[in-house]
């Protein structure tokens, strides 16, 4: 297992019903965009609108939206799944991604500090994950933040090689 300690062939399914395995499915560089609470979500969204926008062209890249739902009771999972893709966009489901495990390790990985904020995680890197410390502020809330993030993960995708 990599350092990520997200098992690389973990399943989940988008919501158009797409199986993807984390982190190796995503194409060659990912920013996941991730929220732990229902609060985040308005948060997260924002904040995965800007950063898709934010890419340059140059880069094939993709922005995932994964909501943390492990605390979900699993009685209401189905109906909460359901609700969530009735609010997402068809053009979007292909890359809103719940996830109703491993929230530990999500935590970890994106330094966790509030459940309310969102957190970003670039993927494409000999199949592990790559945090993006300075993201955790919505860009709503901090500009400079999300500034400094974006010009982070333009970095890391435009000098690094592709796997």
């Amino acid at each position: 297992m990599s350092d990520s300690a997200i098992d690389t062939g973990h399943e989940t399914t988008a919501l158009s019903g797409q199986v993807i395995r984390l982190p190796k499915d995503p194409p060659p560089y990912a920013l996941l965009v991730l929220g732990f609470s229902e609060k985040s979500s308005s948060d997260s969204a924002a904040c995965g609108k800007r950063l898709q926008e934010a890419i340059p062209k140059q880069v094939d890249a993709n922005v995932f939206q994964l909501p943390i739902l492990e605390g979900v009771p699993r009685l209401v999972r189905g109906f909460v799944k359901r609700s969530i893709k009735k609010s997402v966009s068809d053009g979007l489901q292909s890359t809103f991604i719940p996830v109703f495990d491993h929230e530990a390790e999500w935590k970890r990985l994106t330094a966790f500090e509030s459940a309310d904020d969102a957190y970003i995680l670039l993927t494409g890197f000999r199949d592990e994950f790559c945090s993006i410390p300075t993201a955790r502020a919505a860009p709503t809330k901090s500009d400079s933040r999300f500034r400094n993030s974006k010009g982070r993960a333009n970095r890391l995708m435009l000098h690094r090689k592709r796997p």
